[in-house]
């Protein structure tokens, strides 16, 4: 992306100052306006500046775009502020604030990052995660009338948002650029779109553009039932699992008020044992099933399916430890079932397909960026066939696919355990195996039928070790040396975790990763650390908090004092902040390394997460 004539922007609003401020992405030259007691607000040079750049905002469309037009059509001070307050506090879409309070809509080109970024989360709190120099809550609560004495201090904090605005620009580099392309290709700027989104976008453009088709959202009311249909492909031989097949098949998914399809399992004289109700009674509903094969216990429900275990670690000491993930799983169940959304038809599986394919080819051609923005689109648009809000909505297939994915893996499972080869972890789109090596030959061939059979294809990766604190959280160290992380023990500095978690001590995943690889005490890598940023938490404190007194912030980050006894605390509720105890707070950073880090602590800390994923 090419920042040289690119701005940043945020806007500060009370009931007798409006303030906007500019900052160039290179070179950082800062330029900002302010309407304060109704003074005259420089309209001209503002509408100058954004016909002249592209700006980027952080929620801008449906904030600071409204209230920066109200501000250019010359409202006063108070009537700027009762839009900022009916667009907070009444969540009043865009649209609806204009025609509300008589607002034209301004034509310029802008970027909103809120729906790039992965998940959800403040700007502060993505600031964070990037190790933003400052950590500032809002000088002034957002009823404040602003005195003249104030002013610099607004300013020096709406410069704050402006820094962390444009690191998270810069993060998001890479997802601008494949949004730049698709707009390009598809004449639909989806610069400011999230991948589900863009996926929407895409599939509508190819619908009106090849099929003449306008999709609209269909209304599907609650309560509607369906019941799944499997494909013929599918055929167990254990009592448990084929008991499993017929629940899913005989008893119905149900359109609950979120729009999602809810199932319930049938119950069990032990699920009346287990319900903990006086009386011995059943539970209202049974969402998950529990089940064991071979040594391991799994769960499926709606959400998928995954195996239960927790500090467990598995070697190759015995032969073999290999992963196997279906490629593309969810694509090719919706294709080879040809599961298409009921009010569009084939036209929708001609469009998919086509992508899909299109995917594979730019893999295949190492074609990266095209790769990567056909990915968007096609888990983009299986995610929309559960949102009651989008053209795509087909609950009855987002069940179709998420079940037909876990008996398909569950199928392959059975087959492996009673060939005697075991399956020790299993989740969503894929399993791990521990086999000898002259298992290797059978498990190959079971893999290759059922891939044969399903129309699927397994990518293999083999293990040195499988590191488990659950299923969703533990450190894989491959035989080719490399490291996989998951959950709270990915890496946060990796370009895909950076901007979902809040950093958590850090050092010390890297220290047990260094352990479990090469043997490196943890105290080595622990006191070798020179960058403060490892040894911090990051987190939302509801309501503020407060240390010693002193009101911190929503967003805080610590790092543990080797001084320091006391924690940190909520201010509104004077609970304690969980895990702050001997927390430093940390709001600035100057590059310097504290002299009181808790070493110790740190080093313990590492010692406990070898103990989690099962080092005994």
């Amino acid at each position: 992306m090419d920042f040289k004539n690119t701005l940043t922007f945020d806007i500060e609003c009370y009931v007798n100052y409006f303030l906007i401020k500019f900052r160039k992405v290179i070179g950082g030259d800062i330029i900002y306006f302010e309407k304060f007691n109704d003074s005259e607000l420089n309209r001209k040079n503002i509408l100058h500046i954004i016909n002249k750049y592209t700006l980027v905002s952080f929620n801008g469309n449906k904030y600071d775009s409204v209230i920066l037009e109200a501000a250019c059509q010359g409202f006063n001070n108070a009537s700027i502020k009762k839009i900022s307050d009916a667009i907070i506090e009444e969540q009043l879409q865009p649209w609806q604030a204009r025609k509300q309070f008589g607002v034209g809509a301004l034509k310029y080109d802008h970027i909103d990052l809120i729906e790039v970024a992965p998940l959800k989360a403040t700007l502060k709190i993505y600031g964070g995660r990037l190790h933003c120099p400052t950590l500032q809550d809002l000088p002034l609560p957002p009823d404040s009338t602003i005195k003249e004495s104030d002013l610099p201090m607004m300013r020096e904090y709406c410069g704050h948002d402006l820094e962390d605005t444009e690191l998270l620009l810069k993060q998001l580099e890479k997802e601008l650029d494949l949004r730049s392309q698709m707009s390009e290709e598809y004449k639909v700027d989806m610069r400011s779109k999230s991948d589900a989104q863009i996926a929407e976008a895409v599939i509508k453009s190819d619908l009106v553009d090849k099929y003449d088709i306008n999709p609209k959202r269909p209304s599907i009311k609650e309560g509607t039932e369906y019941f799944y249909q499997p494909p013929d492909n599918l055929v167990f031989e254990t009592e448990i699992l084929k008991d499993v097949f017929r629940q899913y098949c005989e008893r119905p998914f149900v359109v609950g008020k979120s729009g999602h399809v809810e199932f319930n399992f049938e119950m069990v004289e032990s699920d009346r044992k287990k319900s903990g109700k006086s009386k011995g009674e059943f539970p209202d509903n049974k969402k998950k099933l529990q089940f064991i094969i071979g040594d391991t216990k799994y769960t499926v429900g709606t959400g998928g399916i995954h195996s239960c275990e927790k500090k467990v670690r598995h070697t190759n000491e015995i032969g073999i430890l290999r992963e196997y993930d279906v490629a593309a799983f969810y694509p090719r169940i919706i294709l080879n079932n040809e599961l298409a959304p009921k009010h569009i038809g084939a036209p929708f599986l001609d469009i998919y397909g086509s992508i899909v394919e299109r995917r594979l080819k730019a893999k295949a051609e190492r074609n990266k960026v095209v790769n990567e923005s056909l990915k968007i689109t096609i888990n983009g648009s299986f995610g929309k066939f559960g949102s009651k809000w989008s053209f795509l909505y087909s609950p009855d297939l987002m069940m179709q696919v998420t079940v037909t994915g876990q008996l398909s893996l569950l199928m392959l499972i059975e087959r492996l355990e009673l060939a005697g080869i075991s399956v020790v972890s299993a989740n969503t789109d894929g399993i791990v195996t521990k086999m000898t090596e002259k298992q290797e030959l059978t498990a190959q061939e079971i893999v290759s039928d059922w891939e044969f059979e399903t129309n699927y294809e397994m990518e293999g990766t083999d293990y040195q070790s499988l590191n488990s604190a659950s299923v969703n959280a533990y450190i894989a160290i491959k035989c080719d040396g490399s490291i996989k992380g998951k959950g709270a023990y990915s890496d946060q500095r990796e370009h895909f975790y950076s901007l979902r978690s809040n950093p958590s001590n850090d050092i010390c995943t890297e220290a047990a990763k260094a352990f479990l690889k090469s043997s490196v005490p943890v105290e080595e890598t622990v006191m070798a650390c020179t960058d403060i940023t490892k040894f911090l938490n990051l987190r939302t404190v509801n309501g503020g908090a407060i240390k010693n007194g002193q009101l911190i912030g929503k967003a805080i980050r610590w790092y543990y004092g080797s001084e320091e006894l006391d924690a940190i605390w909520y201010k509104t509720s004077g609970n304690k902040v969980p895990k702050s105890d001997g927390g430093v707070p940390l709001m600035e950073l100057t590059g310097e390394f504290p002299s009181d880090v808790d070493f110790p602590w740190y080093i313990a800390e590492a010692k406990r997460i070898l103990t989690d994923v099962g080092l005994k």
